[in-house]
């Protein structure tokens, strides 16, 4: 989605889905490593998620929601996911 950013959609989803797949996305990323001149190199995943029953607002409402929630995230510490259901 942006230079550090990335978006998931998933349709048809529970809310539990929703916040399951994020931590899942969450966790196996900061397990994952990257070699970078030589050196192993780790990190974290903030996120933001949005659940949207029935057919919602449009779709750049939604993501400047999840983006408001991003940064909700980093702010408190990083590493997180802050999902609105």
């Amino acid at each position: 989605y942006g230079g550090e950013e990335f978006l998931v959609c998933l349709v048809e989803c529970t809310p539990d889905e929703v916040a399951s797949v994020a931590e899942c996305i969450r966790r196996e990323s900061v397990q994952a490593t990257v070699s970078f001149r030589r050196k192993d190199v780790r990190f974290t995943l903030s996120g933001g998620a949005v659940f949207v029953r029935g057919k919602g607002p449009e779709a750049m409402k939604l993501v400047e929601r999840a983006d408001r929630f991003l940064y909700q995230a980093k702010r408190e510490g990083k590493n997180r996911v802050v999902f609105q259901g």
